[in-house]
């Protein structure tokens, strides 16, 4: 049976019930799909790096700090839905720098480009669940104490190299802190030291 044929039988038809311009129904339907990949602490670079292409992000460079190969990538604005109500959030307005060591996800330093509006609070968070689902997200940010959507302009989630640290102090705005915790415990949980 040639390559046809085996492709046809593979999904219930017989090769002498195929026919030049004869209208076919469709196959039976899917009933389980690849689920999407997520973000965990400790995936691998490769891991990462087929998450970027897939999603079109532009690199920008890498360097090793502190013995961490850093990766800096600009997202290329995927939507995202984050559970449980699986809002949406677009992946955009900022660069991240995503640290491995060992070749394992260590952390990631993100900050606004100034190319795009940032993201407000509520959507970085939506984004941080979106990318974590089943996980406790620990980060700290950076925003503006004026600014009604309290958009952060640098964060850090994981563990990041001193250079990274330092760019933020730089800065000068206070340091908040928060916890994202995973699905189904809503946003509105969050728990967030600069909404104390």
């Amino acid at each position: 049976m040639g390559t046809l044929g085996a492709i046809a039988w593979g999904v219930g038809l017989a090769v002498a019930e195929i026919k030049v311009g004869q209208p076919r129904g469709l196959p039976p339907l899917q009933t389980r799909s690849r689920s999407e990949p997520v973000w965990h602490l400790g995936m691998t670079e490769l891991q990462f790096f087929a998450y970027a292409r897939d999603r079109n992000w532009a690199a920008i460079a890498s360097e090793e700090l502190e013995g961490m190969q850093c990766h800096g990538v600009v997202p290329g604005g995927e939507g995202l839905y984050a559970p449980p109500q699986g809002e949406l959030v677009y992946a955009q307005g900022f660069e991240a720098w995503v640290c491995f060591a060992g070749g394992r996800w260590q952390g990631m330093y993100l900050r606004q480009t100034g190319r795009e509006p940032g993201l407000t609070l509520w959507e970085w968070q939506r984004l941080m669940r979106a990318w974590f689902p089943d996980n406790v997200v620990v980060a700290v940010y950076q925003a503006v104490p004026t600014d009604p959507d309290r958009r952060p302009l640098a964060s850090a989630i994981g563990q990041v190299p001193n250079f990274y640290w330092q760019a933020i102090a730089r800065n000068g705005l206070p340091l908040c802190r928060t916890v994202i915790f995973p699905s189904p415990v809503p946003l509105s949980q969050t728990w967030d030291s600069c909404k104390l």
